[in-house]
Protein backbone atom coordinates (compact mmCIF):
# COMPACT_ATOMS: atom_id res chain seq x y z
CA UNK A 1 0.00 0.00 0.00
CA UNK A 2 1.44 3.38 -1.02
CA UNK A 3 2.55 5.36 2.06
CA UNK A 4 1.33 8.61 0.48
CA UNK A 5 -2.21 7.26 0.32
CA UNK A 6 -2.09 6.10 3.93
CA UNK A 7 -0.93 9.55 5.03
CA UNK A 8 -4.14 11.12 3.72
CA UNK A 9 -6.68 12.37 6.27
CA UNK A 10 -8.94 9.56 7.59
CA UNK A 11 -12.05 10.98 5.93
CA UNK A 12 -10.35 10.85 2.51
CA UNK A 13 -9.14 7.31 3.10
CA UNK A 14 -12.72 6.35 3.98
CA UNK A 15 -14.03 8.09 0.85
CA UNK A 16 -11.60 6.19 -1.39
CA UNK A 17 -12.30 2.86 0.32
CA UNK A 18 -16.02 3.26 -0.33
CA UNK A 19 -15.33 2.99 -4.08
CA UNK A 20 -13.78 -0.47 -3.73
CA UNK A 21 -15.75 -3.64 -4.35
CA UNK A 22 -16.90 -5.46 -1.23
CA UNK A 23 -14.42 -8.30 -1.80
CA UNK A 24 -11.45 -5.95 -2.40
CA UNK A 25 -12.36 -3.80 0.59
CA UNK A 26 -12.58 -6.78 2.96
CA UNK A 27 -9.26 -8.16 1.67
CA UNK A 28 -7.54 -4.81 2.26
CA UNK A 29 -9.12 -4.36 5.66
CA UNK A 30 -7.54 -7.60 6.81
CA UNK A 31 -4.02 -6.46 5.85
CA UNK A 32 -3.94 -2.69 6.36
CA UNK A 33 -4.29 -1.11 9.81
CA UNK A 34 -5.21 2.30 8.40
CA UNK A 35 -7.98 0.92 6.22
CA UNK A 36 -9.11 -1.28 9.08
CA UNK A 37 -10.35 1.86 10.79
CA UNK A 38 -12.86 2.24 7.96
CA UNK A 39 -14.79 -0.80 9.14
CA UNK A 40 -15.71 1.10 12.31
CA UNK A 41 -17.80 3.48 10.19
CA UNK A 42 -21.38 2.57 9.27
CA UNK A 43 -21.09 4.57 6.05
CA UNK A 44 -18.40 2.20 4.78
CA UNK A 45 -20.62 -0.87 5.10
CA UNK A 46 -23.73 0.96 3.89
CA UNK A 47 -22.05 1.99 0.64
CA UNK A 48 -20.50 -1.45 0.16
CA UNK A 49 -23.82 -3.28 0.56
CA UNK A 50 -25.71 -0.85 -1.66
CA UNK A 51 -23.10 -1.30 -4.42
CA UNK A 52 -23.42 -5.08 -4.20
CA UNK A 53 -27.19 -4.86 -4.60
CA UNK A 54 -27.30 -2.14 -7.28
CA UNK A 55 -24.13 -2.71 -9.31
CA UNK A 56 -23.46 -6.42 -8.91
CA UNK A 57 -27.18 -7.33 -8.77
CA UNK A 58 -26.56 -9.70 -5.89
CA UNK A 59 -28.86 -10.08 -2.86
CA UNK A 60 -27.37 -9.03 0.47
CA UNK A 61 -27.50 -10.87 3.79
CA UNK A 62 -30.20 -8.79 5.49
CA UNK A 63 -33.96 -9.36 5.85
CA UNK A 64 -36.01 -8.58 2.76
CA UNK A 65 -36.86 -4.85 2.37
CA UNK A 66 -34.83 -4.00 5.49
CA UNK A 67 -33.85 -0.32 5.87
CA UNK A 68 -30.05 -0.57 5.98
CA UNK A 69 -29.67 2.71 7.86
CA UNK A 70 -31.63 1.21 10.77
CA UNK A 71 -29.04 -1.55 11.30
CA UNK A 72 -26.27 -1.30 13.88
CA UNK A 73 -22.60 -1.29 12.95
CA UNK A 74 -22.27 -4.90 14.14
CA UNK A 75 -25.26 -5.98 12.00
CA UNK A 76 -23.92 -4.19 8.92
CA UNK A 77 -20.47 -5.72 9.42
CA UNK A 78 -21.89 -9.23 9.71
CA UNK A 79 -24.11 -8.66 6.65
CA UNK A 80 -21.15 -7.42 4.60
CA UNK A 81 -18.88 -10.31 5.55
CA UNK A 82 -21.58 -12.94 5.02
CA UNK A 83 -22.54 -11.49 1.64
CA UNK A 84 -18.88 -11.60 0.60
CA UNK A 85 -18.50 -15.24 1.69
CA UNK A 86 -21.65 -16.21 -0.20
CA UNK A 87 -20.60 -14.48 -3.42
CA UNK A 88 -17.21 -16.22 -3.36
CA UNK A 89 -18.75 -19.61 -2.60
CA UNK A 90 -21.60 -19.58 -5.11
CA UNK A 91 -19.36 -18.21 -7.87
CA UNK A 92 -16.65 -20.81 -7.30
CA UNK A 93 -16.42 -23.87 -9.55
CA UNK A 94 -17.70 -26.21 -6.82
CA UNK A 95 -19.82 -24.43 -4.20
CA UNK A 96 -19.70 -26.25 -0.87
CA UNK A 97 -21.89 -25.85 2.21
CA UNK A 98 -20.21 -24.43 5.30
CA UNK A 99 -22.64 -26.25 7.58
CA UNK A 100 -25.69 -28.53 7.51
CA UNK A 101 -28.23 -28.80 10.30
CA UNK A 102 -31.62 -30.41 10.84
CA UNK A 103 -34.72 -29.31 12.71
CA UNK A 104 -38.28 -30.62 12.94
CA UNK A 105 -41.26 -28.60 11.71
CA UNK A 106 -44.91 -29.38 10.91
CA UNK A 107 -45.82 -32.68 9.29
CA UNK A 108 -47.00 -32.69 5.67
CA UNK A 109 -46.24 -29.01 5.13
CA UNK A 110 -44.94 -26.76 2.38
CA UNK A 111 -42.56 -23.94 3.23
CA UNK A 112 -42.19 -20.28 2.34
CA UNK A 113 -38.81 -18.69 3.05
CA UNK A 114 -38.73 -15.18 4.53
CA UNK A 115 -35.50 -14.08 2.84
CA UNK A 116 -32.64 -12.96 5.05
CA UNK A 117 -34.57 -13.35 8.31
CA UNK A 118 -33.80 -16.95 9.38
CA UNK A 119 -37.57 -17.45 9.45
CA UNK A 120 -39.75 -19.78 7.42
CA UNK A 121 -43.51 -20.18 7.06
CA UNK A 122 -44.92 -23.70 7.04
CA UNK A 123 -48.42 -24.31 5.76
CA UNK A 124 -50.69 -27.22 5.06
CA UNK A 125 -54.41 -27.94 4.99
CA UNK A 126 -55.92 -25.93 7.83
CA UNK A 127 -52.86 -24.22 9.31
CA UNK A 128 -50.12 -21.62 8.86
CA UNK A 129 -47.10 -21.43 11.19
CA UNK A 130 -43.88 -19.44 11.43
CA UNK A 131 -40.61 -21.03 12.57
CA UNK A 132 -37.35 -19.51 13.78
CA UNK A 133 -34.72 -21.80 12.24
CA UNK A 134 -31.96 -20.47 14.52
CA UNK A 135 -33.89 -21.09 17.74
CA UNK A 136 -35.51 -24.19 16.20
CA UNK A 137 -38.97 -23.36 17.49
CA UNK A 138 -42.39 -22.21 16.32
CA UNK A 139 -42.99 -18.49 16.95
CA UNK A 140 -46.53 -18.11 15.58
CA UNK A 141 -49.48 -20.19 14.38
CA UNK A 142 -52.95 -19.83 12.82
CA UNK A 143 -55.45 -22.67 12.58
CA UNK A 144 -58.34 -22.22 10.13
CA UNK A 145 -60.30 -25.22 8.89
CA UNK A 146 -59.77 -26.12 5.24
CA UNK A 147 -57.41 -23.32 4.18
CA UNK A 148 -54.81 -23.89 1.46
CA UNK A 149 -52.08 -21.27 0.93
CA UNK A 150 -51.36 -20.63 -2.77
CA UNK A 151 -49.05 -17.60 -2.88
CA UNK A 152 -46.92 -15.21 -0.82
CA UNK A 153 -46.33 -11.49 -1.36
CA UNK A 154 -43.73 -9.29 0.36
CA UNK A 155 -45.07 -5.75 0.13
CA UNK A 156 -43.34 -4.11 3.08
CA UNK A 157 -40.65 -4.88 5.61
CA UNK A 158 -41.76 -7.22 8.37
CA UNK A 159 -44.95 -8.51 6.72
CA UNK A 160 -45.90 -11.33 4.38
CA UNK A 161 -49.31 -11.52 2.72
CA UNK A 162 -50.49 -15.03 1.93
CA UNK A 163 -53.17 -15.67 -0.68
CA UNK A 164 -55.26 -18.71 0.21
CA UNK A 165 -58.43 -20.56 -0.70
CA UNK A 166 -60.62 -23.28 0.81
CA UNK A 167 -61.33 -26.75 -0.50
CA UNK A 168 -64.89 -26.37 -1.77
CA UNK A 169 -66.02 -26.96 -5.35
CA UNK A 170 -69.44 -25.42 -4.72
CA UNK A 171 -68.17 -21.94 -3.89
CA UNK A 172 -65.01 -19.95 -4.61
CA UNK A 173 -63.70 -18.63 -1.30
CA UNK A 174 -60.47 -16.64 -1.05
CA UNK A 175 -58.58 -15.54 2.05
CA UNK A 176 -55.75 -13.15 2.90
CA UNK A 177 -53.48 -14.06 5.80
CA UNK A 178 -50.95 -11.57 7.19
CA UNK A 179 -47.75 -12.83 8.83
CA UNK A 180 -46.23 -9.95 10.82
CA UNK A 181 -42.70 -10.86 11.91
CA UNK A 182 -41.45 -7.47 13.11
CA UNK A 183 -41.40 -9.00 16.59
CA UNK A 184 -39.68 -12.23 15.64
CA UNK A 185 -40.03 -13.70 19.14
CA UNK A 186 -43.84 -13.59 18.87
CA UNK A 187 -44.92 -13.51 15.23
CA UNK A 188 -48.52 -12.45 14.60
CA UNK A 189 -50.51 -14.48 12.05
CA UNK A 190 -53.97 -13.09 11.36
CA UNK A 191 -56.82 -13.45 8.87
CA UNK A 192 -57.41 -10.13 7.05
CA UNK A 193 -60.02 -11.14 4.48
CA UNK A 194 -62.42 -13.99 3.83
CA UNK A 195 -64.49 -13.49 0.67
CA UNK A 196 -66.68 -15.71 -1.49
CA UNK A 197 -66.98 -14.88 -5.19
CA UNK A 198 -70.33 -15.09 -6.93
CA UNK A 199 -69.12 -18.00 -9.07
CA UNK A 200 -68.45 -21.57 -7.89
CA UNK A 201 -64.91 -22.75 -8.50
CA UNK A 202 -66.11 -25.75 -10.52
CA UNK A 203 -67.55 -23.24 -13.04
CA UNK A 204 -64.00 -22.69 -14.33
CA UNK A 205 -61.56 -25.02 -16.02
CA UNK A 206 -58.53 -23.53 -14.27
CA UNK A 207 -57.73 -20.83 -11.72
CA UNK A 208 -54.40 -19.15 -11.09
CA UNK A 209 -53.00 -19.04 -7.54
CA UNK A 210 -54.83 -16.57 -5.30
CA UNK A 211 -52.48 -13.55 -5.33
CA UNK A 212 -52.40 -10.48 -3.08
CA UNK A 213 -51.27 -7.40 -5.01
CA UNK A 214 -51.54 -3.73 -3.96
CA UNK A 215 -54.15 -4.44 -1.28
CA UNK A 216 -56.26 -6.46 -3.70
CA UNK A 217 -56.76 -10.17 -4.16
CA UNK A 218 -56.55 -11.26 -7.79
CA UNK A 219 -57.34 -14.57 -9.46
CA UNK A 220 -57.21 -15.29 -13.20
CA UNK A 221 -59.75 -17.97 -14.19
CA UNK A 222 -60.10 -19.81 -17.49
CA UNK A 223 -63.32 -21.05 -19.06
CA UNK A 224 -63.76 -23.79 -21.66
CA UNK A 225 -63.34 -23.86 -25.46
CA UNK A 226 -61.93 -21.49 -26.48
CA UNK A 227 -59.76 -20.66 -23.48
CA UNK A 228 -61.19 -17.35 -22.27
CA UNK A 229 -59.61 -15.42 -19.40
CA UNK A 230 -61.51 -13.57 -16.67
CA UNK A 231 -59.97 -11.55 -13.84
CA UNK A 232 -61.67 -11.82 -10.45
CA UNK A 233 -60.51 -9.33 -7.83
CA UNK A 234 -61.58 -8.08 -4.43
CA UNK A 235 -60.16 -5.34 -2.24
CA UNK A 236 -59.25 -5.94 1.39
CA UNK A 237 -62.39 -3.92 2.17
CA UNK A 238 -64.49 -6.54 0.34
CA UNK A 239 -65.28 -4.66 -2.92
CA UNK A 240 -65.50 -7.23 -5.72
CA UNK A 241 -64.72 -6.58 -9.42
CA UNK A 242 -64.89 -8.85 -12.47
CA UNK A 243 -63.20 -8.23 -15.84
CA UNK A 244 -64.28 -10.57 -18.64
CA UNK A 245 -61.97 -11.35 -21.59
CA UNK A 246 -59.24 -9.07 -20.25
CA UNK A 247 -56.68 -11.18 -22.15
CA UNK A 248 -57.04 -12.38 -25.75
CA UNK A 249 -58.73 -15.82 -25.96
CA UNK A 250 -56.68 -18.84 -27.02
CA UNK A 251 -58.13 -21.52 -29.36
CA UNK A 252 -58.45 -24.86 -27.63
CA UNK A 253 -55.58 -27.17 -28.57
CA UNK A 254 -53.08 -24.26 -28.78
CA UNK A 255 -51.14 -25.36 -26.83
CA UNK A 256 -52.32 -28.95 -26.75
CA UNK A 257 -51.76 -29.43 -23.01
CA UNK A 258 -54.42 -27.05 -21.73
CA UNK A 259 -54.85 -23.30 -21.19
CA UNK A 260 -51.58 -21.36 -20.76
CA UNK A 261 -50.94 -20.36 -17.17
CA UNK A 262 -50.75 -16.74 -16.05
CA UNK A 263 -48.37 -15.08 -13.60
CA UNK A 264 -49.27 -11.76 -11.92
CA UNK A 265 -46.42 -9.22 -11.69
CA UNK A 266 -46.87 -6.25 -9.38
CA UNK A 267 -46.04 -2.72 -10.51
CA UNK A 268 -46.70 0.80 -9.15
CA UNK A 269 -48.60 1.70 -12.33
CA UNK A 270 -50.79 -1.38 -12.44
CA UNK A 271 -50.29 -5.16 -12.58
CA UNK A 272 -48.88 -7.11 -15.52
CA UNK A 273 -50.14 -10.56 -16.47
CA UNK A 274 -47.59 -12.84 -18.13
CA UNK A 275 -49.01 -15.77 -20.11
CA UNK A 276 -46.61 -18.44 -21.37
CA UNK A 277 -47.53 -19.74 -24.84
CA UNK A 278 -44.56 -22.15 -25.20
CA UNK A 279 -43.28 -20.51 -28.42
CA UNK A 280 -43.89 -17.00 -27.12
CA UNK A 281 -45.33 -15.11 -24.20
CA UNK A 282 -47.90 -12.36 -24.11
CA UNK A 283 -48.09 -9.69 -21.44
CA UNK A 284 -51.27 -7.80 -20.54
CA UNK A 285 -51.01 -4.56 -18.56
CA UNK A 286 -53.89 -3.02 -16.61
CA UNK A 287 -53.29 0.67 -16.05
CA UNK A 288 -55.40 3.29 -14.30
CA UNK A 289 -57.30 2.83 -11.04
CA UNK A 290 -56.63 -0.47 -9.23
CA UNK A 291 -60.39 -0.88 -8.86
CA UNK A 292 -61.50 0.04 -12.38
CA UNK A 293 -58.51 -0.11 -14.76
CA UNK A 294 -58.92 2.30 -17.65
CA UNK A 295 -56.57 0.70 -20.17
CA UNK A 296 -55.74 -2.86 -21.15
CA UNK A 297 -52.77 -3.42 -23.46
CA UNK A 298 -51.24 -6.71 -24.60
CA UNK A 299 -47.79 -7.25 -26.13
CA UNK A 300 -46.10 -10.41 -27.41
CA UNK A 301 -42.58 -11.54 -26.46
CA UNK A 302 -41.02 -14.16 -28.80
CA UNK A 303 -39.00 -17.00 -27.26
CA UNK A 304 -35.74 -17.95 -28.96
CA UNK A 305 -35.96 -21.47 -27.53
CA UNK A 306 -39.52 -22.84 -27.30
CA UNK A 307 -40.43 -24.36 -23.93
CA UNK A 308 -42.65 -27.24 -25.00
CA UNK A 309 -43.61 -28.68 -21.63
CA UNK A 310 -46.68 -30.36 -20.22
CA UNK A 311 -46.92 -27.76 -17.46
CA UNK A 312 -45.23 -24.38 -17.14
CA UNK A 313 -44.55 -23.20 -13.58
CA UNK A 314 -44.10 -19.53 -12.71
CA UNK A 315 -42.13 -17.84 -9.92
CA UNK A 316 -42.38 -14.11 -9.24
CA UNK A 317 -39.34 -12.71 -7.37
CA UNK A 318 -40.16 -11.00 -4.07
CA UNK A 319 -37.28 -8.50 -4.40
CA UNK A 320 -36.41 -8.45 -8.12
CA UNK A 321 -32.86 -7.53 -9.08
CA UNK A 322 -31.34 -7.15 -12.55
CA UNK A 323 -34.85 -6.34 -13.84
CA UNK A 324 -35.84 -10.01 -13.55
CA UNK A 325 -39.58 -10.04 -12.94
CA UNK A 326 -40.46 -13.69 -13.51
CA UNK A 327 -38.83 -17.12 -13.64
CA UNK A 328 -40.61 -19.89 -15.53
CA UNK A 329 -39.74 -23.56 -15.75
CA UNK A 330 -40.86 -26.55 -17.77
CA UNK A 331 -39.78 -30.12 -18.40
CA UNK A 332 -36.34 -29.28 -19.81
CA UNK A 333 -36.13 -25.49 -19.58
CA UNK A 334 -35.77 -22.62 -17.11
CA UNK A 335 -36.31 -19.03 -18.29
CA UNK A 336 -35.46 -15.70 -16.65
CA UNK A 337 -37.80 -12.96 -17.87
CA UNK A 338 -36.39 -9.44 -17.77
CA UNK A 339 -38.31 -6.18 -18.11
CA UNK A 340 -36.75 -2.72 -18.23
CA UNK A 341 -38.63 0.45 -17.30
CA UNK A 342 -39.29 3.08 -19.94
CA UNK A 343 -39.52 6.85 -19.42
CA UNK A 344 -43.07 6.48 -18.05
CA UNK A 345 -42.02 3.72 -15.60
CA UNK A 346 -43.87 1.10 -17.63
CA UNK A 347 -42.32 -2.35 -17.92
CA UNK A 348 -40.98 -3.30 -21.34
CA UNK A 349 -40.57 -7.06 -21.77
CA UNK A 350 -37.85 -7.66 -24.34
CA UNK A 351 -35.40 -10.27 -23.05
CA UNK A 352 -35.70 -13.88 -21.91
CA UNK A 353 -32.58 -15.77 -20.79
CA UNK A 354 -33.11 -19.55 -21.18
CA UNK A 355 -31.34 -22.50 -19.59
CA UNK A 356 -31.74 -25.84 -21.36
CA UNK A 357 -31.26 -28.82 -19.05
CA UNK A 358 -29.65 -32.04 -20.28
CA UNK A 359 -32.22 -34.15 -18.44
CA UNK A 360 -35.73 -33.83 -17.02
CA UNK A 361 -36.23 -31.00 -14.52
CA UNK A 362 -37.92 -32.42 -11.42
CA UNK A 363 -38.40 -29.13 -9.57
CA UNK A 364 -37.26 -25.51 -9.61
CA UNK A 365 -37.29 -22.79 -6.95
CA UNK A 366 -36.29 -19.17 -7.52
CA UNK A 367 -34.66 -16.90 -4.96
CA UNK A 368 -36.24 -13.64 -3.86
CA UNK A 369 -33.91 -11.65 -6.13
CA UNK A 370 -34.80 -13.64 -9.25
CA UNK A 371 -31.12 -13.75 -10.23
CA UNK A 372 -30.69 -17.19 -8.66
CA UNK A 373 -32.69 -20.37 -9.21
CA UNK A 374 -32.11 -23.85 -7.86
CA UNK A 375 -32.88 -26.76 -10.18
CA UNK A 376 -33.34 -30.37 -9.07
CA UNK A 377 -32.77 -32.68 -12.02
CA UNK A 378 -33.93 -36.24 -12.54
CA UNK A 379 -31.26 -38.51 -11.00
CA UNK A 380 -29.26 -40.72 -13.32
CA UNK A 381 -28.60 -43.28 -10.59
CA UNK A 382 -30.27 -44.23 -7.26
CA UNK A 383 -27.59 -42.49 -5.19
CA UNK A 384 -27.56 -39.30 -7.26
CA UNK A 385 -29.43 -36.12 -6.32
CA UNK A 386 -28.23 -33.58 -8.89
CA UNK A 387 -28.74 -29.90 -8.09
CA UNK A 388 -27.77 -26.96 -10.26
CA UNK A 389 -27.59 -23.35 -9.15
CA UNK A 390 -28.44 -20.96 -11.99
CA UNK A 391 -27.29 -17.34 -11.93
CA UNK A 392 -28.63 -14.76 -14.39
CA UNK A 393 -26.82 -11.44 -14.76
CA UNK A 394 -27.94 -8.80 -17.31
CA UNK A 395 -25.66 -8.45 -20.29
CA UNK A 396 -23.86 -11.72 -19.62
CA UNK A 397 -24.33 -15.41 -20.24
CA UNK A 398 -26.54 -17.41 -17.91
CA UNK A 399 -24.20 -19.20 -15.52
CA UNK A 400 -24.73 -22.48 -13.70
CA UNK A 401 -22.89 -24.43 -11.01
CA UNK A 402 -23.18 -28.02 -9.86
CA UNK A 403 -24.27 -28.22 -6.23
CA UNK A 404 -22.66 -31.38 -4.94
CA UNK A 405 -23.71 -32.51 -1.50
CA UNK A 406 -23.25 -35.97 0.01
CA UNK A 407 -26.15 -38.35 -0.48
CA UNK A 408 -28.96 -37.77 2.04
CA UNK A 409 -27.51 -34.39 3.09
CA UNK A 410 -30.59 -32.76 1.56
CA UNK A 411 -33.98 -34.36 0.99
CA UNK A 412 -34.01 -33.59 -2.72
CA UNK A 413 -35.69 -36.72 -4.08
CA UNK A 414 -38.23 -37.26 -1.31
CA UNK A 415 -38.98 -33.70 -0.20
CA UNK A 416 -39.57 -30.09 -1.18
CA UNK A 417 -36.65 -27.71 -1.73
CA UNK A 418 -36.47 -23.98 -1.01
CA UNK A 419 -33.85 -21.27 -1.50
CA UNK A 420 -32.83 -18.22 0.53
CA UNK A 421 -30.46 -16.32 -1.76
CA UNK A 422 -29.99 -13.54 0.81
CA UNK A 423 -28.36 -15.80 3.41
CA UNK A 424 -27.17 -18.55 1.08
CA UNK A 425 -29.43 -21.29 2.44
CA UNK A 426 -30.74 -24.35 0.62
CA UNK A 427 -33.58 -25.99 2.53
CA UNK A 428 -35.38 -29.29 2.02
CA UNK A 429 -38.30 -30.66 4.01
CA UNK A 430 -39.84 -34.14 4.09
CA UNK A 431 -43.40 -35.14 4.84
CA UNK A 432 -42.41 -36.28 8.33
CA UNK A 433 -41.37 -32.72 9.22
CA UNK A 434 -37.60 -33.16 8.95
CA UNK A 435 -36.09 -29.94 7.62
CA UNK A 436 -32.46 -29.92 6.45
CA UNK A 437 -30.69 -26.58 6.04
CA UNK A 438 -27.41 -26.29 4.12
CA UNK A 439 -25.67 -22.93 4.63
CA UNK A 440 -23.21 -21.64 2.01
CA UNK A 441 -22.09 -18.58 4.00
Amino acid sequence: MDSGFLSLPPDLVLEVSMHLSLADAIDLLSTCKTLRQCCTEKSFWLHALVRVRQDQKHPIAVPLLQDLSALTLAELTEAGKRTNRLMKNWRSETPKPESVREIYVDLMSDIVVIPGANLIITHGTGFVACWDILRQCSVGRLVESGILVESSTFGEYGKVMLGATKQNSYCFEVLVICVDYRNRAAVSISLLLQHTFAYPRRHFYQASPVTVDANRVRVVVTTFDPWEYTLLSVSLAGNEETMYDFMPPVPRGVPVYGPPKVSIISSPNGPYFLRHMQNSGDVTHLSGSPVTPSTTTTTTVPLGTPNKSLQIKHFTPADPAADIVCVTSGQFMVEFWQARRDADARLVFDNVSPYAADRVVNSVVAGASGTYALVALHPGSPNEAPLRLLHCFPGGALDHREIRVPDKTLYVKEGQIALDDHLGLILSVRGDGRLRIASYA
